[in-house]
């Protein structure tokens, strides 16, 4: 009667130990998906972004010692639309619920995707600004394609760290997958208010020839 007993035991705590460690895992998840990809629009990457426009506008490009007002205007024109870009970019990427789920080649796909959707939307604006204000085509090129060759170290940088992180199993949800990666975002804004400094020094005095078209 005892080794019944002892079946009928063994039997019952074997069943409760694995609901148990079942409803642990579920629970488990629970607790995760109640993390909101919204809540990230909150995420200081944000406030940088803004941050970065008000310093970029307090810059003063100078060329071979004094104040090259076309070229400060341009650059002033390229951040405002790149911090908007981004900030619309990662805006609509956080609110797409299907991203939620997506396993982390997915998720680096999507991030990728849309970091070269922010790119192209605040170079194509800006050099169609540009040549609105009676830059000629070659010269808006030029400025566009100087400022984005000098920064093509930062976004080799955030390509390496994205597939690390997206890719990296120590990130249990995509929710922290994101906050990582805007952390590195964050980053990237942060030096734009020096790096444009030494990118604009390297794009020349051509554009003085456009001071006296433009009342600045």
């Amino acid at each position: 009667m005892d080794k019944y007993n002892d079946l009928i035991i063994g039997s019952l705590a074997s069943i409760v130990g694995g609901v148990s460690y079942l409803f642990k895992n579920k629970i488990r998840r629970m607790l995760m998906k109640k993390k909101s990809l919204k809540t990230l629009l909150y995420h200081d990457m944000f406030i940088t972004a803004n941050n970065v426009k008000g310093k970029v506008d307090n810059i003063t490009c100078l060329t071979k010692g004094r104040e090259d007002v076309v070229k400060t205007r341009l650059l002033h024109i390229l951040i405002d639309l790149k911090v908007k870009s981004v900030i619309k970019g990662f805006s609509n990427l956080l609110i797409d619920k299907s991203i939620e789920d997506m396993n982390g080649q997915r998720l680096k796909f999507q991030i990728s995707k849309t970091l070269n959707a922010i790119v192209d939307d605040y170079n194509t604006d800006a050099f169609v600004i540009f040549v609105s204000m009676g830059i000629n085509e070659k010269d808006a090129r030029h400025f566009i394609n100087g400022y984005e060759k000098h920064r093509a170290y930062i976004v080799e940088g955030f390509l390496d760290r994205l597939e690390s992180i997206t890719l990296n199993n120590s990130y249990k949800t995509n929710y922290d997958k994101l906050s990582a990666v805007l952390e590195v975002i964050a980053i990237s804004l942060y030096v734009i208010p020096n790096d444009v400094i030494s990118a604009m020094e390297e794009v020349n005095g051509r554009y003085l020839k456009y001071e006296d078209r433009f009342n600045f």
